[in-house]
């Protein structure tokens, strides 16, 4: 230890000393100086609890915000999933009309097709009547020329 440190020691002591002998009057004495280390150590320790709740209002308040923009976002995929499912419904729906018009459709289709075409059946009709009432002969020569006869007048 040197010489300044020694009397750096001294000079405290007999400051000390001055001041526990004169209550307080000349320099400081150990009273107040517990008392000033004590209110300092209160401050620090008031600091530090301000911080310490700062910190956690600041955690809470993150806590609370990242929670609702959870919540946002799930209210979001919940509100795209019941859109794609109305969206999904009224295609399905449309789809069972188009094809049940479709169908009515083509059944129309199909039996005007089936009407047109036993219309446009070529019929050929032969009056059989000179034949079937005139007298038959024996001669099969005779019955044939009345049926071309009957097919000329009818053709």
């Amino acid at each position: 230890m040197g010489f300044g440190k020694a009397f750096k020691g001294i000079r405290k002591g007999i400051s000390r000393l001055t001041g526990n002998l004169t209550g307080g009057l000349i320099g400081k004495s150990d009273a107040e100086r517990n008392q000033e280390r004590l209110l300092e150590e209160q401050k620090k320790e008031a600091d530090r609890q301000a911080d310490l709740y700062r910190q956690q209002i600041e955690e809470e308040k993150n806590r609370r915000k990242e929670e609702a923009d959870r919540a946002a976002a799930e209210a979001q995929r919940a509100r795209d999933e019941q859109t794609r499912l109305l969206r999904e419904a009224e295609e399905r729906a449309k789809a069972e009309d188009n094809f049940k018009r479709q169908v009515v459709q083509d059944s129309a289709s199909i039996t005007n097709g089936l009407l047109n075409n036993m219309n446009n059946k070529k019929t050929t009709t032969v009056d059989y009547s000179n034949a079937v009432n005139a007298d038959i002969t024996d001669s099969k020569d005779d019955d044939i020329d009345k049926l071309k006869k009957a097919f000329k007048r009818k053709l």
